[in-house]
């Protein structure tokens, strides 16, 4: 019966998701009423979701129903009518995104759970996220223009040196293990050709 909220159904569509699925509930779990499964239930909730305007229906495989949300927003998207997006997916940890037709102070808008530690990179300036509807991660743009920012996720820096010293660390392990197990074979040999 949330769903009947266009509040909460702007929320969803925000976070970017594009669908909603109604399951089977082939273990009778879910669609419950006193610690009974109640098919109604299910219908109900088939049958509201049908009835909401920002859905539309899309497919049905036996008792999954599966609805797309009329208008979810993308990964990156705006508030503004003039600004342009597009972005590539380099990693979950790093996204470059052109942006065409910014103005000063429009707000890109990041569909991930907000953290302090996502940052705008243009060139060496850096633009820290600010937090938008409590849940999701913005950035405003500082000038007007077409260009290309850089979306990253600044601990990953971190987590990428550590992965270095390990690997240095292991490969060193290695090495010096592989030297002893030589230098003791040659001893040992030393030792057998004198007998």
């Amino acid at each position: 019966t949330k769903i009947k909220d266009p509040k909460v159904l702007e929320l969803i569509s925000q976070a970017s998701v594009k669908y909603i699925i109604v399951p089977s509930d082939s273990e009778k779990e879910i669609f419950i009423d006193d610690r009974k499964y109640d098919h109604s239930i299910y219908l109900k909730t088939v049958s509201d979701l049908r009835e909401n305007s920002g859905l539309s229906f899309s497919r049905k495989f036996g008792s999954i129903v599966v609805f797309k949300i009329n208008n979810s927003k993308d990964h990156f998207w705006s508030d503004s009518n003039t600004l342009n997006i597009s972005y590539k997916y380099i990693n979950p940890t790093r996204y470059e995104v052109n942006i065409d037709n910014a103005r000063t102070g429009d707000r890109l808008i990041f569909s991930e759970g907000y953290s302090r530690f996502w940052q705008a990179k243009i060139n060496e300036n850096s633009i820290d996220s600010t937090p938008f509807n409590t849940k999701f991660n913005s950035f405003i743009l500082p000038k007007e223009g077409n260009y290309k920012l850089t979306i990253i996720y600044r601990i990953q820096n971190w987590v990428d040196l550590g992965y270095v010293i390990s690997l240095s660390v292991v490969s060193l392990i290695i090495i010096v293990v592989g030297y002893l197990f030589i230098h003791n074979y040659k001893i040992r040999v030393a030792l057998k050709s004198k007998k």
